[in-house]
């Protein structure tokens, strides 16, 4: 476990905590490195790819400012490490495969504190969608189902807003959507979390596509082999959903008419499995702003 304390200079040192996660070119703590608050995450990142993170991340606070679809950036500082306070177990955990160094460099202090920043994200829970499909949505009644549709409306309105901000996620895989709440009681968001390889100056239907996919994939373990259950309609339903996507992807008339197109569809898509009641809950709190009446 590893924590960090403050310094006189204001820098920040590792002297125990709780590592939770390696990507590509960092490391996740949680809580916070800080203050310990578990409304908080830290990043521990390369600082190219960090600095290039966090500009994208200001974007993205900008257009979603409360964070109602993603992990929201709530400071960045440079990592520094007392050679005192140094903890030579974080070796065994924080070995991001991008960082591509020799394992000495990574005993000595100087590396960590020249080559490292920290991103210190909001928490939106622990509960990965694709846990949460495999795991829960089979023992769900058909209600309760639909309504794990309208809450995944949101991250198909958040990647509206990106791509609108010419900004693609890239990695929009199942284990990157969190379940954010009281997933017991049914209380929940679902939100988009680790932009570490986001690009600007980009847009289109890419991540949806991707985003439909995933989960079609998901969805096909506990309903894709069940000829009768209501999960097969559904299953059938996503496939096409996911279809006409990527030929609305190829076949593009503008970002905005895309998206449209796709938020149209998958109103469809809940009407036609759930019902009115609950496509119309999810064009109110997801779409009504996007979609508005000729």
């Amino acid at each position: 476990m590893f924590y960090f304390v403050k310094k006189a200079n204001s820098a920040y040192i590792l002297i125990g905590g709780g590592f939770i996660g390696t990507g590509a070119f960092g490391c996740v703590f949680y809580p916070d490195i800080k203050k310990k608050d578990p409304n908080i995450v830290s990043k521990l990142v390369m600082r190219a790819e960090g600095i290039k993170e966090v500009e994208i991340l200001k974007i993205i606070k900008r257009i979603d400012p409360e964070g109602s679809f993603h992990s929201l950036l709530l400071e960045y500082f440079n990592f520094e490490m007392d050679e005192a306070e140094w903890r030579r177990e974080v070796l065994n955990d924080c070995k991001p495969v991008g960082w591509n160094v020799p394992a000495k460099e990574l005993t000595e202090k100087g590396w960590w504190d020249t080559h490292l920043v920290v991103l210190n994200i909001s928490y939106v829970g622990s509960y990965k969608l694709n846990v949460y499909i495999r795991n829960i949505l089979p023992k769900l009644n058909y209600d309760k189902l639909g309504l794990f549709f309208v809450r995944l409306s949101n991250i198909l309105r958040g990647l509206f807003l990106l791509s609108t901000n010419k900004i693609i996620h890239s990695d929009i895989h199942t284990e990157n959507i969190m379940l954010s709440g009281n997933i017991d009681r049914d209380i929940y968001d679902i939100k988009i979390i680790d932009f570490g390889i986001s690009e600007q100056d980009m847009g289109g239907l890419y991540d949806t596509t991707t985003f439909f996919g995933q989960i079609l994939e998901e969805f096909n373990t506990p309903f894709g082999k069940k000829p009768k259950s209501n999960g097969t309609s559904i299953f059938e339903d996503m496939k096409m959903l996911w279809t006409q996507c990527g030929e609305r992807e190829v076949e593009s008339q503008g970002v905005d008419k895309d998206f449209i197109y796709i938020i149209e569809k998958y109103l469809q898509f809940i009407d036609n499995s759930f019902g009115d009641i609950l496509a119309k809950q999810a064009f109110r709190e997801y779409f009504s702003y996007i979609i508005r009446p000729s």
